[in-house]
C-alpha cells in the first residue's frame, strides 16, 4: 500500500502540478503515517519543523506562500524526513530533494538535525526536476553555450455554475474568433491586473498579455531567460494564475484541450543558444533563406525534427493532449497546434516556426513539465548538431490544406495521434531517453502506459450516447 501510494504521489509530482501534488499527498500520507509514527517512537525523535521563510519576500511571494506551505513543504517532508528517520535507524541519512526551492530549505534543517544526531552521516541525493536540471546543465556544457528559452503560457479561465458545468465567466465573450478581443480582455481586467502586478513584482518583465483564440482563453508572455529560470517562471506563473483566479471565484485550467470546439492551450518554446561572447548563436544575417538562421541552428532544428515523435510524449504528456495535436482541421477549426513534422518561415501550420533568428517549437502544451521538455529538446538538438542533420527544405504553405498524398509527396511525416503512440515513439528514441536520464525515462514511460490503460478502459459519455441503444 505504501509503495502504491508513493507511486501515485510521484506520478502527480511528475506533471509539475503542486496543487495536484498537494491533493495526491493526502492519499500517500495516509499510507505512510503509521510508519512515520512507528519510527518516531522507535527512535525517540521528533520530526524537524521547517518553515518556508525568506522565499520570495514580495506581494507575489505572499500569494504563492499558501501553495508552498501546503504542498511543497509537504513534498519535502515526505521525501526527506521519512528517509531521514529510516536512515537514522541505519546510521545514515539520505535526503532526496524535489525542486530547487525545497532544496533551499534543507541546509537549515540539516544543521539542526546534525546538532541533535552528530553521529549521523548525510548523503544528499538529487531527484525529480533537480535531476533533470543536471541534465540540462550537462547538455549546455556539451554545447559550450547556454540554452535560452521563452515559454508562451496559455490558460482558460472559467466559472462553475450551480449545475456544476463550466462556462466562460463573461457571457459577452462569445466571438467565434476572439483572439486579441479588447472587450473580452477588459471584462477580465481585475484578475488579469493582479497577475500582471505579481509578475512585475517578481521582475519577470511581462511584455504581452492578450485574449487568445478561445472564449475565456488568455496568453501570458514574459521575457526569455536561461532554460531553468524560464522553467521555474512557467511553473510559478501557473500557480499564481490558479490562485488569483480562485480568489476571484474562477477556475484557471491548463488542460490542453478543455473544449472540443475551442482552441487548445499550448506552451510554445522559443529557443536559441548563446554565450557571454555571442548572445544568439542561432542568428546569422547572411542566411540565404531570409530566416536569419546559422548553420548550427539548422543542425539543431534537424535534430528536433528527427526526434519530434520521440519528444511528443514529453511535450504533450496527457491523453487530452492529443485532442489538440490533430491532423487537418479540428472541431474548433485550425488549432494552430499542427501535427506536421515540418518547419517554415513564420509558418504557424508547421510544428516548428522560425520567427527570424530563433526557433519556436509549437509541440509543447500547457500540461507539460518544462524541465523535462528542456532536457529532451537539448538532447535532440545536440544530436542534430553532432551529426550535422539537415532539416530539409522549409515549407511556407498552409499545411492544413494538404491531402495525405500531398504530405507524403513532400516527405512530411506526422506527430503521434495518441498518447499510446507517443509513448511507443519515446521508448524507441534512445537519444531523448538518455537526455531525460534512463531511470526517469523508464519511470515516465511506465506511468504514462498506466494512464493510457486507465483511459482506454474508461467508458465515456460519448460511448454511452452512441451505443447504448444502437444495437
Amino acid at each position: 500500500m505504501i509503495k502504491a501510494s508513493l507511486r501515485y504521489f510521484g506520478a502527480v509530482v511528475q506533471h509539475g502540478s503542486i496543487r495536484a501534488a498537494s491533493e495526491a499527498l493526502h492519499v500517500a500520507q495516509s499510507a505512510v503515517s503509521r510508519q512515520l509514527q512507528s519510527l518516531e517512537q522507535e527512535l525517540d525523535v521528533q520530526l524537524l519543523e521547517r518553515r518556508a521563510r525568506g522565499i520570495l519576500p514580495t506581494p507575489a511571494g505572499e500569494l504563492l506562500y499558501r501553495y508552498f506551505r501546503d504542498a511543497s513543504f509537504q513534498i519535502e517532508r515526505m521525501h526527506s524526513e521519512l528517509d531521514a528517520l529510516q536512515g537514522l535507524r541505519r546510521g545514515n541519512v539520505r535526503i532526496a530533494t524535489v525542486e530547487s526551492l525545497i532544496a533551499g530549505l534543507l541546509p537549515d534543517a540539516i544543521d539542526k538535525f546534525r546538532s541533535r544526531h552528530p553521529g549521523v552521516t548525510f548523503n544528499v541525493m538529487i531527484s525529480g526536476s533537480d535531476g533533470v536540471a543536471q541534465a540540462v546543465r550537462s547538455g549546455e556544457a556539451e554545447m559550450g553555450f547556454g540554452f535560452n528559452l521563452g515559454i508562451e503560457c496559455e490558460v482558460y479561465v472559467l466559472k462553475r455554475g450551480d449545475d456544476g458545468k463550466l462556462s466562460v465567466p463573461n457571457a459577452d465573450d462569445r466571438l467565434v474568433k476572439p483572439c486579441y478581443d479588447v472587450r473580452g480582455f477588459m471584462d477580465n481586467f481585475a484578475w488579469l491586473d493582479k497577475v500582471a502586478t505579481c509578475m512585475n513584482d517578481l521582475g519577470w518583465d511581462l511584455y504581452s498579455f492578450d485574449h487568445e483564440d478561445g472564449n475565456g482563453q488568455f496568453e501570458i508572455n514574459f521575457t526569455y531567460a536561461d532554460a531553468l529560470k524560464s522553467a521555474d517562471n512557467f511553473t510559478f506563473v501557473k500557480m499564481a494564475v490558479s490562485e488569483i483566479a480562485h480568489n476571484h471565484g474562477l477556475i484557471a485550467t491548463f488542460m490542453p484541450k478543455p473544449f472540443a470546439n475551442r482552441a487548445g492551450s499550448g506552451a510554445h518554446f522559443h529557443v536559441s543558444i548563446g554565450s557571454a561572447k555571442q548572445k544568439n548563436a542561432f542568428y546569422d544575417k547572411t542566411d540565404k533563406s531570409g530566416m536569419g538562421l546559422s548553420a548550427m541552428a539548422y543542425h539543431f532544428l534537424g535534430g528536433v525534427l528527427q526526434h519530434a515523435r520521440g519528444l511528443c510524449a514529453v511535450a504533450a504528456p496527457s491523453v487530452n493532449s492529443y485532442k489538440r495535436l490533430v491532423v487537418g482541421r479540428a472541431l474548433s477549426g485550425a488549432t494552430w497546434a499542427p501535427a506536421y513534422i515540418a518547419y517554415g518561415d513564420n509558418n504557424r501550420t508547421a510544428c516548428v516556426r522560425v520567427p527570424h533568428g530563433r526557433l519556436e517549437i509549437r509541440l509543447p502544451d500547457s500540461a507539460c513539465n518544462p524541465y523535462l521538455v528542456s532536457a529532451a529538446l537539448i538532447a535532440a538538438g545536440l544530436d542534430g548538431i553532432d551529426r550535422k542533420l539537415d532539416p530539409g527544405p522549409a515549407h511556407n504553405i498552409n499545411l492544413y490544406q494538404l491531402s495525405p498524398e500531398d504530405l507524403a509527396a513532400k516527405g512530411i511525416k506526422l506527430l503521434p495521434q495518441s498518447l499510446h503512440e507517443a509513448i511507443d515513439a519515446l521508448e524507441s528514441d534512445k537519444v531523448v531517453c538518455e537526455g531525460l536520464g534512463a531511470d526517469l525515462a523508464r519511470e515516465f514511460i511506465r506511468l504514462k502506459r498506466m494512464e493510457w490503460t486507465e483511459y482506454s478502459r474508461h467508458v465515456s459519455d460519448w460511448e454511452s450516447r452512441r451505443y447504448l441503444e444502437f444495437f
